[in-house]
């Protein structure tokens, strides 16, 4: 677990503004003052809300709305990714620009995010769009993984995973 000169070290690091992990971790404006005070005590549950913050702002994003498209793509890439023993790192780490058809590795990693994008479209209502901004991929490219999906629609491995979420958005 981190603690918070770590945090605070993380955070001069990356050029983050005590303001912008404030807004991000939706923080009272004061908290990271009293935490370098003394005056409060840094939680886990805190430090990983400070800590994903800087993450989000690292990678671009601007506001806690504008983070849903990318939390909701990332949190179907951990489901997919779990669904085949994999983690989610697994996928994410797999540059989509790369087009290494040839390696396996890449090819399991590029499936796992296609799925990945068709889950958060279809059931989580994540425009391609914002899909596109996530995955850092094209808007293109996610269209044409969506079609992929589609034509992969009576692959059992997919057929029972896809079956799994839509069980959770039926009951």
């Amino acid at each position: 677990m981190l603690n918070f000169t770590e945090l605070d070290l993380m955070m001069k690091a990356s050029a983050v503004s005590d303001a912008a992990v404030i807004r991000m971790a939706g923080l009272q404006t004061s908290y990271l003052a009293r935490l370098r005070a003394g005056q409060k005590k840094l939680t886990p549950v805190m430090a990983n809300r400070i800590r994903l913050a800087i993450a989000r702002i690292k990678r671009g994003e601007t506001s806690i709305d504008g983070s849903l498209p990318s939390a909701c793509y990332r949190l179907a890439v951990a489901y997919v990714a779990r669904e085949r023993g994999r983690t989610p790192d697994f996928v994410l780490s797999a540059d989509p620009g790369k087009r290494a058809t040839a390696d396996k590795i890449w090819m399991e990693a590029a499936q796992l995010r296609r799925w990945a994008i068709y889950i958060a479209n279809v059931y989580l209502n994540v425009p391609q769009a914002e899909l596109a901004r996530a995955a850092c991929m094209s808007k293109a490219a996610v269209s044409y993984a969506m079609n992929d999906v589609e034509d992969e629609r009576g692959d059992p491995e997919l057929e029972k995973l896809l079956a799994a979420v839509e069980g959770a958005f039926s009951s």
